[in-house]
């Protein structure tokens, strides 16, 4: 298999209505993903498959996400916010064994999991805050201590 598309997260607005929702990259194992809501507050929840969501695919495929709406119900209000993104453990499980037949198929979905944990980490990346290129080297992205920085704001001059 390839991996053609450089997407590996989805979201999804809420109605207070839809409770499925498609996985639209692929994924291996039901724990490959992370899920989070967003209030229309703003704050963010990590779900926990089991006890806000059931998931289904994976296997070197796409999937469905499904809401847990009993006896809590879960559903995405209208204003709130779902999204569904990669979240790959940076662990290399595989294990090629010494001479034999050439396992294609293993070494094949290591490098796809490989690729999709660079896709993470660039979408980490996208958000992070980042000095201009031709900025002076000399620029320390290092933070006060805690102490330090109690009661301060952060600012520009």
């Amino acid at each position: 298999m390839t991996l053609s598309s450089t997407v590996a997260s989805t979201q999804y607005a809420g109605t207070g209505a839809q409770t499925v929702f498609a996985v639209t990259f692929v994924f291996w194992t039901l724990d490959d993903l992370r899920v989070v809501h967003r209030s229309a507050a703003g704050v963010e929840t990590v779900w926990t498959r089991g006890t806000q969501y059931t998931l289904t695919g994976g296997s070197g495929a796409t999937g469905t996400l499904t809401v847990v709406t009993t006896p809590t119900d879960y559903t995405p209000a209208s204003g709130t916010t779902l999204t569904i993104k990669s979240n790959i453990a940076v662990t290399q499980p595989t294990d090629l064994p010494v001479g034999g037949i050439f396992p294609s198929t293993a070494v094949e979905e290591q490098f796809d999991k490989t690729v999709r944990v660079e896709q993470q980490q660039a979408a980490e990346l996208a958000r992070a805050l980042k000095y201009p290129e031709t900025d002076s080297s000399s620029l320390s992205s290092v933070l006060p201590s805690s102490v330090t920085r109690a009661s301060k704001f952060a600012a520009y001059d």
